[in-house]
């Protein structure tokens, strides 16, 4: 989505921000951190995906004691660009799976070989990894299947995203990654 942000709505933003906020305590020793409603946090030094009330590792509350912004900036919607409904929106960036399990067989996702990210299709899981059946890279965000499958196993750590489909059709033969998965890749990896 595009949208046009004027000087005067980041003013009217930057004026709302509190000039101190309290920090949260032990901050380089956490992994993971909950926003449990304005101005409330929840931080844990592990992290955990039990349920959304997790209360594994004793986690610590920290308020901020600061008030909601009393006037957000409102998005015109004259001012988007690109799809509007939730259904034709990319999935969430970088979207990493918690757990390897069947249900992952047939989807789509980005794996890391020899530090490049290459889209493809999980065709099996075991306890630790996947097989995918990779694309081959032809350019700056160009994709191909080959004609051949090029199937490996990598780990769960190497699986550097779940892609929400097959990258979208470019040409007869290519495909490309949706734009804000590769733009965040495209930093990651330096490309």
């Amino acid at each position: 989505m595009i949208f046009e942000v004027k000087n005067d709505d980041i003013t009217q933003q930057e004026a709302a921000i509190p000039t101190k906020i309290t920090g949260v305590p032990e901050t380089m020793k956490l992994h993971q951190v909950v926003v449990k409603e304005s101005g409330t946090v929840q931080s844990t030094i592990l992290s955990c995906f039990c349920s959304l009330d997790c209360s594994c590792y004793q986690p610590v509350t920290t308020n901020f004691n600061v008030q909601p912004f009393a006037n957000p900036v409102p998005l015109d919607d004259d001012s988007i660009v690109g799809p509007q409904n939730g259904a034709d929106l990319p999935c969430q960036i970088l979207n990493v799976p918690v757990s390897i399990d069947e249900s992952l067989v047939d989807s789509y996702c980005l794996v890391e070989y020899d530090n490049k990210p290459y889209p493809g299709k999980i065709t099996e899981v075991d306890d630790i990894g996947v097989k995918v059946s990779e694309m081959h890279c032809v350019g700056i965000n160009r994709y191909f299947w080959p004609l051949h499958k090029d199937e490996c196993w990598y780990e769960k750590d190497r699986i550097i995203t779940m892609l929400p489909c097959e990258p979208e059709k470019l040409s007869g033969r290519h495909q490309a990654l949706p734009l804000p998965i590769w733009e965040a890749v495209k930093d990651k990896y330096d490309l």
